[in-house]
């Protein structure tokens, strides 16, 4: 269906032009060039102003009888609905020319034109300069589908916690390079050249996770792959672990908890959706690319010469999986050479915090998760990010590590068992330790190196999937909560 004024493809039930703002309703109502140059005139501080502002919605969204969105509608009503003749001219000039025998390019430019004039009717990621809206709005249009791939859909309220969740993963990376996580991500352009923003950066990572997991979810299916007993008692506890929180914040309503501290827009059919494609899509992942032990020894067998020349073997000792949360004292003093020293008051105040703490992770389910979710929220160094797990140069923990021989001792102990716990002194505080598990390093590179190379081959067949069946998006009716 086109607009009959502008020409722009609409819905078929559509009232409301996206385009120029006209009612199909309004029989033969036109804006003349005099009304245009009328109403623009005196607003063009408004209409500058509403261009950079204003969202363009869909028909499902104008409101006629709201007053603040009536009141802002005349500037951009008129800004659209030139564009919208200028579009149509130029269509029209182009059939004229063509119609003359004018070179084919000639018609391509002018197209062009045209849809650098109308971007409203590209539908990709620029589609709207913002997707946010108001929570009423976005709950409202939860249950709209936005994406399809072959049987399977997204909807608003499903994407929202794709987007949350790729937000919460890449802040801190995008605060590196000197984005504010604080401030909106549709005000801050991330791609100079092409004007994206972060919030559009986002979503269309947040599209492509979702694409990637539900093509991982259909390739289970087709493999008839089957989680184990314990992988589905963890994918049934997601919930009962919402549900907890929720009681914790003093909510009886599920799905109100859910809207309220977590998303606006969804809901708790689209958090279970959201842990099962993703679980699922994972736990089939390491089902294809993890070996077994018999297949890293077969690999071992078969490649050991090449191993050998990258100083992996049998003999190359072990590496060490470590986890820690660091309490480190307060206060302290300078010497006359410039170093803080603590009093004994104050190193006692850090021991006993982090003994606390250690009481604290002793007296819970003393799991690696359960320390990793302490370390998260109590460590004072960088490892909090990852449950306060340790690494050297980005592979596990040897006897050559270069860390304090207090630390490294506690951990090379002959006697160390898995899950074993303590505290450690050193000079930047105490350690709350957790020994996770010991293993050889060959076994650790072989499993590497298999990983690697069925990664690739899984990665050729996901790209062949979604080849087949290819990722629709409408990005106009995709809104997002704040």
């Amino acid at each position: 269906m086109e607009c009959k004024f502008c020409f722009a493809e609409m819905d078929e039930d559509a009232k409301i032009c996206p385009a120029c703002g006209k009612s199909q309703e309004e029989e033969n109502e036109q804006v003349t060039a005099e009304e245009v140059a009328e109403e623009a005139t005196p607003e063009t501080e408004e209409v500058e102003e509403s261009e950079e502002t204003e969202e363009v919605e869909d028909d499902e969204d104008y409101e006629a009888d709201e007053p603040a969105k009536k009141k802002k509608s005349g500037a951009w009503k008129v800004v659209l609905a030139v564009l919208g003749v200028l579009v149509t001219a130029l269509i029209l000039t182009g059939a004229i020319l063509f119609g003359l025998g004018v070179l084919d390019e000639t018609v391509d430019q002018i197209k062009a034109t045209a849809q650098s004039l109308n971007p409203w009717r590209e539908n990709d990621i620029y589609y709207k300069k913002s997707y946010t809206a108001k929570e009423k709005e976005v709950e409202k249009k939860k249950d709209i589908v936005v994406a399809t791939m072959g049987e399977y859909s997204l909807t608003n309220a499903e994407l929202q916690i794709y987007y949350h969740m790729c937000v919460d993963q890449y802040a801190e990376y995008l605060t590196m390079m000197g984005f504010d996580a604080d401030k909106a991500f549709d005000e801050q352009v991330y791609d100079e050249t092409t004007g994206r923003t972060l919030q559009q950066l986002m979503l269309e990572t947040a599209v492509q996770e979702w694409c990637k997991y539900t093509t991982l979810l259909d390739l289970s299916k087709q493999a008839d792959f089957q989680l184990t007993e314990e992988q589905q008692g963890y994918l049934d506890s997601l919930k009962e672990q919402l549900e907890t929180k929720a009681t914790e914040e003093g909510y009886t309503d599920l799905e109100l908890f859910f809207k309220d501290i977590m998303f606006a827009g969804s809901s708790i059919a689209a958090f279970d959706s959201y842990n099962y494609t993703g679980y699922v899509g994972t736990m089939y992942y390491y089902d294809v690319v993890l070996p077994s032990e018999a297949d890293k020894e077969t690999y071992f067998t078969e490649n050991e010469d090449v191993l050998k020349e990258n100083g992996i073997t049998k003999d190359s000792g072990d590496y060490y999986n470590v986890r820690h949360i660091i309490i480190t004292p307060k206060g302290g003093t300078e010497n006359e050479d410039g170093d803080i020293v603590y009093s004994d008051a104050e190193w006692e105040t850090c021991r006993a915090s982090a003994q606390k703490l250690l009481d604290q992770f002793l007296a819970g389910e003393q799991t690696k998760d359960a320390f990793a979710e302490l370390a998260y929220y109590n460590s004072e160094d960088s490892s909090y990010e990852n449950g306060g797990l340790l690494d050297d140069n980005y592979k596990p923990l040897t006897k050559d590590t270069n860390f304090v021989e207090e630390f490294k001792a506690w951990y090379l102990d002959e006697s160390r068992q898995a899950g074993d716990t303590g505290l450690v002194k050193t000079v930047y505080g105490y350690h709350v330790m957790y020994f996770e598990e010991k293993f050889p390093i060959w076994d650790y590179e072989v499993e590497e190196l298999i990983v690697n190379e069925r990664t690739e081959e899984l990665t050729g067949v996901l790209e062949d999937a979604q080849a087949k069946t290819p990722m629709t998006v409408n990005y106009k009716k995709i809104v997002l909560g704040d």
